[in-house]
């Protein structure tokens, strides 16, 4: 058994990365623990939100496909294009930016190890104790940031307290992908939306829903790229599952904390959760780095914005068409647009609505 360690992190995705950067950067000794070898794949439509590259301790330009200052929402045939002259968002593949982030939290000091699969959660004192499939480690506290399956939920949990959600998405290679502006339709799926996301090379078009299912998926998926594109789905489709609801769960205990998608800190309107990974791995690393380790206290910042979203999201997709008009009507689209420009959390821009209508 190896030991001495500060904190072990299990799961070295953005969540584990943003907590390990922060205690590695502090002079703790971070153990980072995946059960893949990097770089690997990882379904995800790659937006970065301009508060996640706020939050990010590092510049993450290299690995930026492109930077986006157009969104256009539409409903069916129907569409806006709202515009900013700040940029909204900026567009990664997730597999580049996740092994960017671990190579930063490497080069901070973090030990990782690729190939190790939690199988086993154990205290001995004050210590936690992990097993893994190639052995065990003992640490003063523990962080699990092991996504939407998460094996540590699982072993601390016991009974699964999220919802889940859906996302089907797809590369789709056209010609002059510059030229497309980023985009959600909301008449593509029940509760949630289509997408269509630019990068320099191709686009990333995809499927939300708030729902645990989405019926004939596939065809739906294949028919909505067909529909935006004129293309055929070439390459592999690739479905993975959106944790939310996490914040009225409880994922804080003596030593130990769930994160990110372990913790199911994903905004239910949209299904991003790359902000939420991030900051909710910093505040536990602040947490642990005060002395105190109040793992609820220091992450109820991302709760709180969380529950904003709660009543949003269900008047929005309860009648989606008065929702998508609300959503054009003046102001609130340009406070919206605004506010995300400026990178503010949602319960920011709920109280700063008059600045941000001329922002």
């Amino acid at each position: 058994m190896q030991s001495g360690f500060d904190a072990i992190v299990v799961g070295a995705g953005p969540a584990g990365c943003a907590a390990a950067y922060d205690l590695a950067a502090q002079g703790r000794k971070a153990l980072l623990l995946d059960k893949c070898e990097f770089p690997r794949l990882k379904p995800c439509a790659g937006a970065l939100t301009i508060k996640t590259l706020r939050a990010l301790r590092f510049d993450v330009a290299p690995v930026v496909r492109r930077v986006c200052r157009e969104m256009k929402l539409s409903l069916g045939e129907a569409g806006k294009i709202l515009t900013n002259h700040r940029p909204l968002v900026a567009m990664t593949v997730r597999e580049e930016f996740d092994q960017f982030c671990l190579n930063q939290c490497i080069a901070r000091g973090a030990d990782f190890r690729p190939g190790h699969r939690a199988v086993g959660l154990a205290r001995d004192g004050e210590d936690w104790i992990v097993s893994t499939n190639y052995g065990s480690f003992r640490g003063r506290f523990l962080i699990g940031a092991d996504g939407a399956n998460s094996q540590v939920r699982k072993l601390l949990v016991k009974t699964n307290p999220l919802r889940f959600g859906l996302a089907l998405e797809a590369c789709v290679a056209v010609d002059r992908p510059g030229d497309w502006a980023m985009e959600f339709d909301f008449a593509a799926v029940d509760r949630g939306y289509g997408w269509v996301f630019p990068k320099d090379d191709h686009l990333n078009v995809g499927l939300y829903s708030l729902n645990p299912t989405i019926p004939h998926a596939a065809d739906k998926l294949a028919a909505f790229v067909a529909a935006k594109t004129g293309r055929a789905i070439s390459r592999p489709i690739h479905g993975h599952k959106i944790p939310h609801d996490g914040r009225r769960a409880r994922f804080a205990w003596s030593n130990a904390c769930l994160i990110g998608d372990a913790a199911g800190l994903i905004d239910p309107l949209l299904g991003e959760g790359i902000y939420n990974a991030i900051r909710s791995g910093q505040l536990a690393a602040r947490a642990i780095l005060s002395g105190h380790a109040d793992f609820a206290r220091e992450t109820d910042e991302v709760r709180r914005d969380l529950a904003s979203y709660d009543s949003d999201t269900r008047r929005f997709y309860s009648n989606i068409h008065r929702g998508y008009r609300r959503l054009l009507r003046w102001p609130v689209g340009r406070v919206l647009i605004n506010g995300f420009s400026l990178g503010l959390p949602i319960f920011r821009i709920k109280r700063k609505t008059l600045a941000l209508m001329f922002s």
